[in-house]
């Protein structure tokens, strides 16, 4: 019998077993945690149905009060809302889709449409479910008010299972029926374990309350401090001043005064610079080179493009001050290399960046200039001139700094100047010649009055005065100025290869040295949109001492101005400096540094041509001028292109001086080829009038007269070239073979005749090859 026995209870235990194992893979399906509690007396548990009824009893009198706090705020929200009177929601709430608000709240009788009316077919399937879902239902919300503890009470809605779990659960309840006591009491324990998640979730938060702080002990300022701190590290501030975490999420926090921008600056300066923006602009920096410049500057650009241009400009020069400035003197090369990289972002993004460069570079000058020792001062000066080869500004600059050194003179003054010199000494020289001259005499007479003795480097002063005379005299290849020469050749090369849409020198700065110095103060009107503080009395004051002061010279100039129409300030500057230079070459020089936008440049061209037919004798100086402004830009050619084609149109109203005047003038320009014939290609010659035969007349036989056979042979042959002007040619021809070839050939000299015979075979010539 005992053998019996035990085999029977193995086989229970075997059975317990499996229905343990078969419970634990249902809980672990369903991600909760099985546990076993001991079989427990009677007493227990009525001692425990006791403490049961007794915490229901206080959470009922909790939820009355919750209750009762809870519809005195509804009243007053119903006051705020003009709800009171009403029993059902408007009729915007159900427009809305809003008219199962008060079901949601439990409030069922206020409101006035069901939920299947209110919802339509969205509760189809809420209706589907049986009676004894909803007592299922109602049973796992009273668990639920009951596993929170006393001092809570606000959490008290959770969600219910689906038709689907809980159709699962019944089947596992049916296959654990038979299971021996200890089990039955394991399931009736931990059945709300097993059917409701919402239970779980209710234990664990319960389990989660239990340690709680109170608000009222007060926090050590340490603690605060670096509470704070982690913080403030983990948020940032968008552009519209709202604080977001690391997600991007808008962190509400107390509102505060508006924070101008100048404080707004000084609190984000640590939040700024953005490491990884920094660490990227510093592998740019130090991988650029000649092989790679067109990838590197287009990286550079789409950063540009992406993010804030301030931030991007201070990273921008502290890597090329990392780079370039240092201690040691740098290699010529690299700093060739990193200003090919400044001009190229210069005109491709922003002429601000370059401007941001040159202030700062003039700043860290003064700077260095104060240390007696390091190589500081040197590279600065350099990148500098680099700079200003490459054209980012105009050689107002240079001059400045040249004669900021040259007030000390010392020897470092001395270092200084000859890096200038042997650097950009032949682009200064092409610049302004006269104003280098000057500074070339100035520096020879110091050089002469200058202990070289105190220096620790006597050689230096003669390696200055040697270069300075290399320069003079337009010698390249005097020591190392060709390959210097040959190198900045290739950079340039290069840099109009990378800048887009524009050519290399177009928005060259002109600022001088005191405008970077007071730019703090007076303003950058250098950048468009800054803000420039105006004139001061001491510019106009100097403005004034430039203006002739003589009465009668002022008298004259108002006069003659007055006689010539010129009724703007800019053609009356051009027209002043056109009397008062000396020659063609003075005036235009001092026509181009009167800094003229392209379209006042053309009141140059209209100001020349009407001071040139308004002579009494023809003046070869107009039409020198003239050739020297067309051969210097394309521009300049067609504004007289088309100021000519105008005074066709006014012919008649021209006197017989002025058209020999203008005749003699175009003849000379054509000569020169700085225009061509094909001026004349918008005449219709078979309608001429008497005036515009007599001009055309007057300019061909100037041309035939005054020139010999090859330079007349050159200037038909440049349009019997061209295909496009075929019906012109051809009209020239008759043109020429009826006024100057047909009635009065005796009245000419036989070369002239011969000159025009010769005009008509090309002129023909080119004909038939057209028409072949």
């Amino acid at each position: 019998m005992k053998g019996i026995i035990k085999v029977t209870q193995r086989k229970e235990n075997r059975k317990l077993l499996r229905k343990l194992k078969k419970l634990k893979n249902v809980a672990f399906s369903q991600r909760k945690q099985l546990q076993l509690n001991p079989v427990e007396s009677d007493d227990d548990k009525e001692s425990e149905e006791e403490e049961d009824t007794n915490v229901q009893m206080i959470r009922k009198r909790q939820d009355q009060a919750a209750i009762k706090n809870e519809e005195k705020a509804i009243k007053e929200l119903e006051k705020k809302l003009g709800l009171k009177k009403r029993k059902t929601l408007p009729q915007s709430f159900i427009d809305d889709g809003l008219g199962y608000i008060l079901d949601v709240a439990g409030d069922f009788k206020n409101c006035g449409l069901p939920l299947k009316k209110v919802n339509g077919n969205d509760s189809d399937s809420d209706s589907d479910k049986s009676e004894d879902d909803e007592k299922k239902d109602r049973d796992s919300e009273m668990a639920d008010e009951n596993c929170d503890d006393d001092n809570d009470v606000e959490d008290d809605d959770f969600d219910n299972d689906d038709d689907d779990d809980e159709e699962e659960e019944d089947d596992d309840d049916e296959d654990s029926e038979s299971i021996p006591e200890l089990v039955e009491d394991t399931k009736t324990k931990q059945a709300p374990i097993l059917k409701r998640p919402a239970t779980e979730d209710c234990s664990e938060k319960s389990i989660k309350k239990k340690v709680k702080f109170d608000d009222s002990v007060p926090v050590p300022k340490a603690k605060q401090v670096k509470l704070t701190e982690q913080s403030n590290d983990s948020l940032k501030e968008d552009i519209y001043g709202r604080l977001r975490d690391a997600d991007g999420k808008v962190v509400n926090s107390k509102p505060t005064g508006y924070i101008p921008p100048a404080l707004r600056q000084n609190l984000s300066d640590a939040n700024a610079i953005d490491a990884k923006l920094n660490k990227q602009m510093k592998g740019l920096v130090n991988r650029v080179n000649e092989a790679n410049m067109a990838i590197m500057s287009n990286q550079l650009e789409e950063m540009y493009n992406c993010h804030s241009r301030a931030i991007l400009n201070k990273c921008f020069f502290e890597n090329i001050c990392s780079t370039a400035i240092r201690p040691e003197s740098s290699l010529d090369r690299l700093l060739l290399e990193l200003a090919l990289l400044i001009v190229i972002i210069h005109s491709n993004v922003g002429e601000e960046i370059g401007a941001y460069i040159i202030q700062n570079l003039v700043e860290n000058m003064h700077k260095y200039r104060k240390k007696s020792n390091g190589k500081e001062l040197n590279n600065v000066i350099t990148l500098m001139c680099c700079m200003f080869n490459l054209k980012i500004f105009h050689s107002t600059l240079l001059f400045d700094l040249i004669r900021l050194f040259m007030d000390s003179f010392q020897e470092k003054d001395v270092e200084i100047l000859s890096i200038i010199f042997k650097n950009c000494g032949f682009g200064l020289r092409k610049d302004d010649p006269t104003q280098l001259r000057e500074v070339i005499s100035c520096i020879q007479q110091k050089s002469s009055t200058v202990n070289i003795d105190n220096f620790e480097e006597p050689g230096r002063m003669r390696f200055i005065l040697d270069t300075l005379l290399a320069v003079k005299n337009n010698n390249v290849y005097k020591g190392d100025h060709q390959e210097r020469f040959e190198l900045l050749q290739r950079f340039t090369k290069l840099a109009k290869h990378l800048i887009r849409n524009k050519s290399i020198g177009d928005n060259q700065l002109r600022v001088t040295l005191s405008d970077l110095q007071n730019a703090d103060t007076k303003g950058r009107w250098w950048i468009v949109g800054s803000a420039w503080s105006g004139e001061t009395e001491d510019s106009k004051k100097a403005d004034e001492e430039s203006i002739p002061t003589g009465s009668e010279e002022v008298k004259n100039f108002l006069e003659l101005s007055r006689k010539q129409r010129m009724n703007t300030d800019i053609r009356r500057n051009i027209f002043y400096t056109l009397m008062a230079s000396e020659d063609f070459v003075d005036a235009f020089e001092r026509l181009l540094k009167l800094k003229l936008k392209p379209v006042q440049e053309r009141d140059i061209i209209h100001v020349i041509v009407d001071c040139c037919i308004q002579e009494k004798e023809y003046n070869p100086y107009y039409a020198h001028l003239l050739q020297k402004f067309c051969e210097f830009h394309r521009r300049f050619q067609m504004t007289f292109q088309f100021n000519l084609w105008d005074k066709l149109k006014d012919m008649p109203s021209l006197t017989e001086m002025m058209m020999s005047n203008l005749a003699k003038l175009v003849s000379h320009l054509i000569v020169s080829k700085a225009q061509s014939l094909a001026l004349f290609k918008v005449l219709e010659f078979g309608t001429l009038d008497k005036q515009t035969v007599f001009f055309l007349k007057a300019v061909l036989l100037d041309l035939f007269e005054n020139n010999p056979s090859h330079v007349i042979n050159m200037v038909f042959e440049r349009i019997a070239i061209q295909t496009n002007l075929y019906k012109f040619r051809e009209g020239l021809r008759l043109f020429i073979m009826h006024f100057l070839i047909g009635r009065k050939k005796k009245a000419k000299s036989p070369t002239v005749i011969k000159q025009l015979q010769e005009a008509v075979q090309l002129l023909s010539i080119s004909h038939s090859t057209t028409l072949l």
